[in-house]
């Protein structure tokens, strides 16, 4: 089993038309998820599942979302910061 890194294309979900997908404002929005699977396909299709506003295609198309596979790194670095601003 491998972890899975997924988020959106672009430093700030706006950059990537997220409000397309959840247009009537950012809640119940998924921004990124941390998933346990064997394949990328699998990880995409597990976040596709549990999508909410942004709807499943955000996490199945590549040119919204990224899925990267998670190796430790070396050094202490932060993973995933999900922080959101007005």
């Amino acid at each position: 089993m491998k972890l899975w890194l997924l988020h959106g294309t672009g430093k700030d979900h706006k950059e990537v038309g997220w409000h397309e997908y959840a247009p009537i404002g950012d809640y119940d929005t998924n921004f990124g998820f941390v998933i346990a699977a064997e394949t990328e396909e699998q990880a995409r299709n597990i976040a596709a599942q549990e999508a909410g506003r942004e709807l499943a295609d955000a996490w199945l198309n590549p040119e919204r979302s990224v899925c990267q596979e998670l190796i430790a790194p070396e050094e202490p670095q932060i993973i995933l910061r999900d922080f959101h601003e007005p």
